[in-house]
């Protein structure tokens, strides 16, 4: 077995659903879903670009299994178990994206562990799948959620990003700097615009304007900016999450708002709390605990955007200053 993380996911109300859409429309949603996922996105990207990561994902009905095993880290970066818990949560939060965007919006809740386990084509065994699947039904709303393992791994990695990882492009420059800079934009291609979100989306399409000898000038100054534009909302950290046994625990809470562009997350939060149909106390509750959490969520996106706005907005300046070409 291999340590890795390992996230479950399961629909809510998924049983239901047919009494809202056509049973075969839901189903070939589900199964454009699957080929979107394999072909496109983050998986895919992660497949292509980073040969030391093997991401596996698998589905049984309404239930959802991503395995994310890392062999080897670049960048000097110790924090291997952080960084696979990091590719699980972004892949999770590009699943949930496309389950919500469906003929009938479909909402996920489940847990993310860390631990050994084998992952092989469907297949998945060990004490992470084994954790998963005892805590990803216990919360009380859509949740997907972080085992204690796996927040302290990512935290140490976050805070890795936001301290060790600009330090590598304090001194790079010429060639190196170019190469690094392409094979970024390479690797962004495949990835969701609004996880680039911070760092600038269109930066491509401004780059291919420049010169050689522009290119030369922008790219240790873009890298090293770069860098220092860290988005911290992809969980919200330890928050109040109601449990089905009643009571609450404070744990970090993937969220699902972080693939959302900001102009849509309104209708996003709508069409997700449009999913809890029903007047039993179970639905009613899972639904108001749900809108709780979109709130904080909003409020969490929000706050991250506030702090990483001015750099972006500095670094466009500078771009813009020493190349002559507007971003």
């Amino acid at each position: 077995m291999k340590h890795g993380a390992f996230a479950l996911l399961d629909c809510l109300g998924f049983r239901d659903a047919w009494k809202r859409r056509d049973p075969e429309e839901i189903v070939q949603f589900l199964e454009n879903v699957q080929v979107n996922l394999k072909h496109a996105g983050i998986l895919n990207t992660l497949g292509a670009y980073l040969p030391d990561v093997q991401q596996s994902i698998g589905y049984i009905s309404d239930t959802v299994a991503i395995s994310t095993q890392v062999e080897a880290l670049p960048d000097k970066n110790p924090h291997i178990d952080g960084y696979a818990v990091l590719l699980a949560v972004q892949a999770c939060a590009e699943v949930l994206a496309q389950f919500s965007d469906g003929p009938v919006p479909l909402t996920l809740r489940g847990h993310i562990a860390l631990g050994a386990h084998v992952a092989r084509n469907a297949f998945f065994l060990g004490p992470a799948v084994t954790e998963a699947a005892e805590k990803s039904e216990t919360s009380q709303g859509a949740f997907v959620w972080l085992s204690t393992q796996a927040s302290g791994a990512f935290q140490a990695y976050m805070q890795w990003l936001h301290n060790e990882y600009p330090k590598l492009f304090l001194n790079v420059s010429g060639s190196s700097a170019l190469t690094a800079v392409e094979a970024m934009w390479q690797v962004s291609r495949g990835l969701p615009k609004t996880l680039l979100e911070a760092a600038g989306t269109g930066m491509e399409e401004w780059w291919k304007k420049l010169s050689l000898d522009q290119k030369a000038i922008a790219a240790p100054i873009y890298l090293r900016r770069a860098a220092t534009i860290v988005r911290d909302d992809l969980v919200v950290p330890n928050y109040p999450m109601e449990m089905k046994v009643g009571g609450k625990l404070r744990v970090d809470v993937l969220n699902p708002l972080y693939l959302v562009p900001r102009y849509d997350r309104a209708s996003h939060i709508a069409k997700i709390l449009s999913s809890f149909v029903g007047q039993s106390v179970d639905v009613m509750q899972k639904g108001q605990n749900t809108a709780r959490f979109l709130r904080a969520a909003e409020e969490c996106s929000r706050k991250c955007a506030e702090k990483t706005d001015p750099i972006a907005n500095a670094m466009y300046a500078e771009l813009e200053s020493v190349t002559g070409v507007r971003i």
